[in-house]
């Protein structure tokens, strides 16, 4: 019979826990690099936010997309979204709409990135997903987004897209 070899065995054990600690640092650097990533994304959608408040508190600025608007109208450039709510609101109305629904579409973007990286819970998730698509039942704010997607990062236009289909889905009437 052979002698158990506590050596090896003692040895064996070191080398699992030198891995098991690679393994853990390794996932603190993950994390680390993950939380990093969602404070940076945090400071820019910040300073998203801060520019279209300042769009909406500057006068010059305002009355210049007031006046293109107007323009946009009279000329017959808008779509059909844009004409309907134009007629039905006036361009002051779809001014500070526009700079309230793009500035909510920077914060579902962060909320949606702050997801994916694993910093907001399944649950909140869910609960700002259902508003995303409250708010896309909108033509307008959901024109927003279908006019010019390329604004957004690839997998918040897929989310995007995969919402609007749902609502499209939602409204097509049976036969």
């Amino acid at each position: 019979m052979k002698k158990f070899d506590w050596k090896a065995l003692a040895e064996l054990i070191g080398i699992a826990a030198i891995v098991a600690s690679l393994i853990f640092v390794g996932l603190q650097m993950k994390q680390s690099r993950d939380i990093a990533i969602a404070e940076q994304y945090q400071a820019r959608t910040d300073s998203g936010i801060v520019y279209m408040l300042w769009l909406a508190e500057n006068g010059d600025m305002k009355q210049a997309q007031i006046d293109r608007a107007k323009s946009f109208y009279e000329a017959g450039d808008g779509d059909a979204v844009f004409n309907e709510a134009y007629e039905a609101h006036g361009p002051e109305f779809l001014y500070t709409k526009n700079i309230a629904d793009r500035s909510i579409l920077i914060v579902w973007d962060n909320y949606y990135k702050q997801y994916q990286l694993g910093t907001m819970d399944e649950e909140s998730w869910i609960a700002f997903r259902h508003r995303l698509k409250k708010h896309f039942r909108d033509e307008y704010a959901r024109s927003l987004f279908t006019d010019e997607p390329e604004r957004f990062r690839e997998s918040f236009r897929e989310l995007c897209t995969e919402i609007i289909a749902e609502i499209e889905n939602e409204t097509v009437p049976a036969e």
